[in-house]
């Protein structure tokens, strides 16, 4: 028998949305701005269409990541969430009803960049544009008066061996990166930003680490990628069996 929707987990993700406006219009405000200005100045016969389209395709995007969640949750021995605000969400309701515990810990945070908050969108993308065009080596160096990637790659590659070996995964103390894993079959969820999940995902397979993680695994906005255990004779190795799933949004839904 197929069940119905879960109209109680539904509730508690609306009341979560709810709870959680406030601050994104603070943080995200300025952002969504920005965007706006790449749309036009507000007139003419097409500035309506794109404005609907704009905000249909972000409002779509957290819907589905939030609804992929709820049906998600049933299988997941562990979901870690990461917000920088979470606290201030209230999330009690959505965590109770998917029967999972509160957990919020730094190191699952996205490169800190510097306090642009209030500055102009230009100067963000000229920023950027000064990193990509660096040598390989002096990109090491980030953002000036942010994180350097160095730090960042270094805190997300401890913070995920420390919170695997917690839970009985822990690398072996050879070359090749074979692991130890005590409860084979479990889930893990990590919910992140893209940097923080490419640093994840080349930690688990082995690969070292460059000073561009992100653009080495392109990942989507709500996009969902696999990492799974593979049996050795002598442990486990990790296999990356799907990167960046985006089939849950149409294609006109789909960002970066």
């Amino acid at each position: 028998m197929t069940p119905g929707l879960p109209w109680p987990l539904l509730g508690a993700a609306a009341t979560l949305g709810l709870a959680g406006s406030v601050h994104c219009l603070g943080m995200c405000g300025g952002i969504a701005a920005a965007a706006g200005t790449r749309l036009g100045d507000g007139s003419g016969p097409g500035a309506v269409p794109r404005g609907v389209a704009f905000n249909a395709g972000r409002v779509a995007s957290y819907a589905a990541l939030v609804l992929a969640a709820l049906f998600e949750s049933y299988a997941l021995r562990v979901a870690w969430l990461e917000f920088r605000h979470w606290r201030s969400r209230n999330p009690g309701p959505l965590l109770e009803a998917l029967g999972v515990a509160e957990v919020i810990d730094p190191w699952l945070e996205e490169i800190r960049d510097p306090m642009w908050h209030g500055s102009p969108a230009e100067k963000a993308a000229e920023a950027y544009a000064e990193l990509r065009g660096r040598p390989a080596e002096e990109r090491w160096h980030g953002l000036e008066g942010g994180e350097s990637i160095r730090e960042f790659v270094g805190r997300i590659r401890a913070g995920a061996s420390s919170f695997l070996a917690d839970r009985g995964v822990i690398r072996s103390q050879v070359d090749l990166p074979v692991w130890q894993i005590t409860e084979p079959g479990a889930r893990i969820a990590l919910v992140a930003h893209a940097g923080t999940n490419s640093v994840t995902i080349g930690h688990l397979l082995g690969l070292e680490p460059t000073p561009w993680e992100w653009d080495r695994f392109v990942l989507g906005h709500t996009s969902v990628s696999r990492v799974e255990a593979l049996p050795l004779e002598d442990g486990y190795t990790f296999s990356l069996t799907k990167l960046s799933d985006l089939e849950h949004l149409d294609r006109d839904q789909r960002t970066r």
